[in-house]
């Protein structure tokens, strides 16, 4: 299937790859959506939950330690094509890792990035030896709370996005992703050749920790405020800090399910593990729809099951003991 540059937005199902048993088979749903661009138009929805993101608007923004410790930002790529990718330790789509860097240097004269964003609470501790022994040279993010779920809305993964110069979302696969298939190769390549479209200036800057403290200090009931600074707070390090504002918005909004696993992952960066379980397992009792919630909760009650030398395979390696 080509990329469309203007004609009405193609939706196609399609069957999951038998191998990716860390996705569908938890959530219910037999076949996964692959959304190539053209149109905006609204995104896929599923019960309950919107899924992916609308194709032709901008990508959501987000900053993320990398796998080294470095804050890296989406807005750093602007100008640049790029395949942001999303995937877990303990899902064999951690395969795709070193498929992608084979596709990277199978088209050396392109300009274009890989990203790669891992969604593990526990951070470089399994990221790390799996990114070593994938020999990947793009970059590892770490989203140790699962902050890009909830801006990309995929439940579970892998979730790939295709991003122009623009930063504009111009096609996506939601829980199917297979490079060694041959159709999803050469949408990519058809992805990167695409011509280069205008880049628009600098983002604008977003506010410090200490500007939001300000602005929530002066509005305590504004909850996107107070996520943005809990977020912060987490993201460069302090997340003993972001714990109130996390337990200040779960007061406010009962419901919201990703403030609670934010919690979880607040208490767990902080050194209370228990607590930790405590709320993602909450938060995937509030959205029964998203894997990653579950799954975490399980990853950390039953660790043989996700991470013993069997589940590892082929990626194993000693530093995962």
């Amino acid at each position: 299937m080509k990329l469309n540059r203007g004609d009405k937005q193609m939706i196609r199902p399609k069957r999951i790859v038998e191998k990716k048993v860390c996705l569908a088979k938890m959530l219910a749903a037999s076949a996964a959506l692959l959304i190539m661009a053209g149109s905006a138009r609204e995104a896929v929805s599923a019960p309950d939950r919107e899924r992916g993101v609308a194709i032709g608007t901008a990508a959501p923004r987000f900053s993320l330690p990398d796998r080294y410790g470095n804050i890296v930002s989406l807005d750093d790529y602007i100008g640049r094509k790029v395949i942001l990718y999303f995937w877990v330790s303990w899902c064999i789509c951690r395969d795709q890792l070193p498929l992608l860097q084979e596709f990277r240097g199978a088209n050396p004269g392109v300009e274009f990035e890989i990203v790669s964003v891992s969604v593990d609470a526990q951070g470089a501790r399994y990221v790390n030896p799996i990114a070593d022994m994938a020999k990947i040279t793009y970059p590892a993010l770490l989203d140790t709370r699962a902050e890009t779920a909830r801006l990309y809305h995929y439940p579970a993964t892998p979730a790939t996005f295709l991003i122009n110069e623009a930063g504009v979302v111009v096609g996506q696969y939601l829980m199917d992703f297979e490079l060694k298939n041959e159709k999803t190769r050469k949408e990519l390549e058809e992805f990167i050749a695409m011509p280069a479209v205008e880049s628009p200036g600098p983002a604008a800057p977003k506010p410090s920790a200490s500007e939001l403290a300000g602005l929530v200090e002066k509005n305590p009931g504004n909850p996107v405020l107070r996520r943005r600074l809990a977020g912060l707070l987490q993201t460069s390090g302090d997340a003993s800090a972001s714990i109130a504002h996390w337990e200040a918005l779960v007061e406010m909004d009962k419901k919201n399910c990703e403030d609670k696993f934010s919690l979880g992952s607040a208490y767990y960066s902080s050194g209370d593990t228990a607590k930790a379980i405590k709320y993602w397992k909450a938060a995937a009792k509030c959205d029964q729809t998203n894997y990653i919630y579950m799954r975490t909760a399980q990853s950390f009650e039953n660790p043989d099951n996700f991470y013993s030398e069997d589940k590892m395979k082929d990626l194993y390696s000693d530093e995962l003991k």
